[in-house]
């Protein structure tokens, strides 16, 4: 058991510790520290030191899970339109939403936004999407909608009960 949980984490500091990685991992820090500073500065600042550290957690997690299409066989190649939208957030948020609807997902739409952003400024070319004016819409546009989600949730547009899937999928007008 041992040997195997030391062969798991090996892999993950492989996988982690590539120049790519702590680059997309800097970028979802200074993503965090804007955002605690955006909070602040509107007299909103985050006093638990729990949801300091789940979402700085979190957003690690976001910044990484966009680069799994690498990892797991069968998504296509690198920079897959599957990973490398809000996609993955949706997935996240029903795995955690009933431990933690607010505070984790806030860090990973945190670091998934950043990761997407950061692949327009170092030229994130999107499979199955041609040309860099469309790789850097789709981009764009889906880390705005993360974005847009922890604003909205952040000023109580949407409620804390209801997930991203839930808005999308199964409300009613």
């Amino acid at each position: 058991m041992l040997y195997e949980i030391n062969k798991i984490a090996l892999w993950i500091y492989k996988h982690i510790t590539t120049y790519d990685r702590l680059i997309h991992i800097s970028v979802g820090v200074v993503f965090v520290i804007l955002y605690f500073l955006i909070r602040k500065a509107l007299k909103a600042p985050e006093r638990n030191v729990l949801n300091i550290i789940g979402i700085l957690i979190a957003s690690i997690l976001g910044t990484w899970v966009s680069d799994w299409d690498l990892l797991v066989g069968g998504i296509g190649w690198h920079r897959s339109p599957i990973t490398h939208s809000f996609l993955p957030f949706l997935l996240f948020e029903q795995i955690v939403f009933p431990v933690s609807p607010y505070v984790l997902p806030r860090g990973f739409a945190l670091g998934l936004s950043s990761h997407l952003f950061w692949d327009i400024i170092y030229y994130g070319n999107v499979h199955w999407i041609p040309g860099r004016f469309w790789d850097c819409m789709f981009l764009g546009i889906n880390a705005c909608i993360l974005i847009g989600w922890i604003i909205l949730r952040e000023n109580g547009k949407i409620s804390k009960e209801l997930s991203m899937m839930k808005i999308l999928f199964f409300s009613r007008k």
